[in-house]
């Protein structure tokens, strides 16, 4: 089995805990520096001057924005260290205006080893975010799929 050494997880909040639970199952992940990274949006209207609309979110709006995904990367983060992965876990809030581009860019940037994104209940080959991920991100892509019963 090829070891991981550098992993890209991206986290949707909302989505199913459990799943993001299973993480800590996988053996490869077990050592491997991990990055839970999670991107929000940014809406730039510096595009149309006339409205005199400002950036979404606001700087001060971004801070609080930050400190609560810090918060719940940090919660979960908590979880996978006493489920087993025992390798170095860092936690990501990026500001993006297109999120499968700006978790792609973070990615690739980090010279990721291994991309884990989570599918929502059915993978759809129209899924783009995962379709983006898969056609240009540089390192292999696992789907992770929700956990039944």
């Amino acid at each position: 089995m090829k070891s991981f050494k550098r992993v890209v997880i991206g986290i949707k909040f909302g989505e199913d805990e459990e799943t993001l639970r299973s993480l800590g199952k996988i053996e490869f992940l077990k050592n491997a520096e991990i990055y839970l990274t999670h991107v929000s949006r940014v809406t730039d209207y510096s595009f149309l001057p006339d409205l005199n609309l400002p950036l979404y979110p606001s700087a001060d709006a971004k801070v609080i924005i930050e400190q609560t995904v810090q918060g719940k990367l940090n919660q979960l983060k908590s979880e996978l260290s006493m489920l087993g992965l025992t390798g170095n876990i860092n936690t990501e809030c990026i500001f993006s205006e297109n999120l499968k581009k700006g978790f792609c860019h973070f990615a690739n940037e980090m010279q990721a080893d291994l991309v884990v994104v989570l599918a929502e209940k059915e993978i759809s080959v129209f899924d783009s975010f995962i379709h983006y991920q898969l056609n240009h991100t540089k390192a292999p892509v696992l789907i992770l799929r929700p956990v039944t019963h």
